[in-house]
């Protein structure tokens, strides 16, 4: 077999070979006009439908290689999702178009990273705030409620006084209960 034919010249006289192949013929004088003017618009259509869908995997190529490069997507695998994506169309008798999977992407890149555990599990990270230190020195948010319900041990009109004052005012030793029970 030869190379493969590059211009739209040598691809049409491969195709005509191919006719007279087919039909047993043995040479082009066999074909009557017509018939060469038919299979002449026959592979043009041809070549051009192949042509648009060799375009537009190029276009798709350079689309996704975009994507890819996109700091908002990066760490997500784009072409796995892209399967994922045109999957779960497919089931639902829908269309993957640019802007859905563009969409799906943006949906996928909010979700955050997937950590996995020593099991395997997967979960998002949770965000731990971190819990504010309580010292007798600073003011704790609350004390009166803390004082008057938590702390025991204290008359109530003492308690009631502590409320009335100052939190710098209080005795060290309440402090220290307040923040204990805290």
């Amino acid at each position: 077999m030869s190379l493969p034919a590059s211009t739209y010249g040598d691809r049409f006289v491969v195709a005509v070979r191919e006719y007279l192949h087919q039909n047993g013929l043995k040479s082009l004088g066999q074909i009557n006009a017509k018939i060469l003017g038919e299979l002449s618009q026959r592979f043009h259509e041809k070549d051009e439908a192949a042509n648009k869908t060799l375009k537009k995997l190029a276009s798709e190529e350079e689309w996704l290689k975009e994507k890819e490069g996109d700091p908002a997507f990066s760490g997500i695998d784009i072409r796995r999702q892209l399967g994922i994506a045109q999957t779960w169309c497919k089931d639902r008798n829908r269309i993957c178009t640019r802007r859905f999977f563009n969409d799906w992407l943006i949906r996928e890149a909010q979700k955050g990273p997937v950590v996995r555990s020593y099991d395997g599990a997967t979960s998002k990270p949770r965000i731990q705030v971190p819990k504010a230190v309580l010292t007798p020195e600073k003011p704790v948010p609350g004390w009166p409620l803390i004082l008057r319900n938590q702390v025991t041990g204290i008359a109530d009109e003492q308690i009631d006084a502590f409320c009335a004052s100052d939190w710098k005012e209080l005795p060290q030793q309440i402090r220290q209960l307040i923040v204990q029970s805290a």
